[in-house]
């Protein structure tokens, strides 16, 4: 009887070493989790940044373009037109 009595001791040792090592298992992965998630967060914070910086610096360049292609497709237009008429 004792000596049941010390092998199921030993076994619960033996499970409750294996439950702290999961516990220390399981502790790490959620740290990297949420290591990854904030990382995740940080690299789209700054390419939202960057691409609105972008925009921002661009701006002018890109409403140059806009009138320069407005007028270029208003002669066009103005060319089809004069054409048509003859």
């Amino acid at each position: 009887m004792e000596q049941e009595m010390q092998e199921i001791r030993a076994e619960l040792k033996k499970i409750a070493e294996v439950g702290q090592e999961n516990n220390a298992i399981l502790r790490g992965i959620r740290s990297r989790e949420r290591w990854a998630l904030a990382y995740g967060i940080i690299r789209w914070v700054i390419f939202a940044a960057l691409a609105i910086s972008a925009y921002y610096y661009l701006q002018p360049y890109l409403e140059q373009l806009s009138v320069v292609y407005q007028k270029v497709t208003g002669t066009k237009m103005d060319f089809l037109k004069m054409f048509r008429g003859f």
